[in-house]
């Protein structure tokens, strides 16, 4: 299996950890009710998922950047490098505010759905492009 293909298989994981970490919170919150179980128990799911997903990450940009190398050309790379960077940096910065600025606590929702969207540019303009 050659460099490219494991990192498509690693990104569409981080993209279903995002997917799976937007329904537990949704149904922490109340919005949704999929599965019998408890809040504390989804909470502790939702961080654990969290860190899976940030590690897989940081470990496809080591990828990316140690076995691709680093350009910015063409523009989907820019875009895909630029977006994976700043998706990184908004989940390490919803972990500091869980564990160090918990009067921020506000802002992690829409920190989160940033994350989202973030990583789902990145899958976009990363796996995508390779079935198209």
């Amino acid at each position: 299996m050659n460099l490219e293909t494991m990192k498509s298989i690693a990104t569409t994981v981080v993209l279903l950890l995002a997917l799976l970490q937007v329904l537990e919170m949704a149904q922490v919150q109340g919005s949704l009710r999929l599965l019998p179980v408890e809040k504390q128990r989804l909470r502790w799911l939702h961080r654990g998922g969290g860190i899976v997903a940030l590690l897989l990450m940081f470990l496809i940009a080591a990828a990316c950047v140690f076995g691709e190398g680093l350009r910015f050309y063409p523009l989907r790379v820019g875009i895909h490098a630029v977006a994976g960077s700043l998706a990184i940096a908004v989940l390490l910065t919803k972990v500091v505010i869980t564990r160090r600025a918990r009067h921020l606590l506000r802002f992690n929702k829409a920190l989160g759905g940033i994350a989202g969207v973030l990583i789902l540019v990145t899958f976009a303009a990363g796996v995508v492009w390779y079935y198209l």
